[in-house]
């Protein structure tokens, strides 16, 4: 009798303990999974805005057609947070299109700010008020035009950096559904032991 029960009792144990194996296993994969989406989320949203976007709109404006504009504001712009301080090209310039007056704020497709004064001040001293100067125009929303068409020099480091978080976020969530190879899964459990 008292074997029964042991061996009753060592099954409802052994029982236990791999249905919380699987759910520490399950809860497990949903971590990894969100942990490499995010990565893999943030890399994407980034590469897109400030990579891939303003490139293959430079390309596009090849086919824009050119008008002249006038430059109503120019200074580099300065911008302080916990990070330090950046600096954007801000110049505003005003054009007409269609027989419709326009203004944009566009130097270029690139967005934001970033280090380096020398650089955006050299471009705002070409840029200056009152002066005229020529604009591309997109010819399927004339509100959109800007000053410089070429392709933003930080695409040449946002998309290969992005690209890196990307990746990352890829092979956690392959790791996690164990779809990498075997040595790779063995090398990384290895370091953590």
């Amino acid at each position: 009798h008292s074997d029964r029960h042991l061996i009753m009792g060592t099954f409802r144990i052994t029982k236990h303990s791999n249905s919380s194996h699987r759910r520490g296993n399950a809860g497990g994969k949903v971590i990894g999974l969100l942990f490499g989406g995010i990565f893999f989320g943030m890399g994407a949203l980034f590469c897109w805005m400030m990579g891939l976007g303003p490139l293959l709109q430079s390309q596009a404006s090849q086919e824009w057609p050119q008008v002249s504009c006038v430059i109503e504001s120019s200074e580099v712009g300065q911008h302080r947070d916990s990070d330090g301080t950046t600096y954007s090209v801000d110049i505003r310039f005003s054009y007409s299109a269609r027989g419709t007056s326009y203004q944009s704020d566009s130097y270029n497709f690139a967005s934001g700010s970033s280090s380096g004064r020398s650089a955006k001040a050299a471009i705002v001293a070409r840029y200056p008020v009152g002066s005229q100067q020529l604009c591309w125009v997109n010819p399927q929303d004339p509100s959109q035009a800007v000053l410089c068409r070429d392709i933003p020099r930080s695409v040449y480091f946002v998309i290969p950096f992005c690209s890196v978080f990307m990746i990352i976020g890829i092979c956690v969530m392959l790791g996690t559904l164990g779809w990498l190879p075997r040595k790779w899964s063995l090398q990384f459990n290895s370091r953590h032991k």
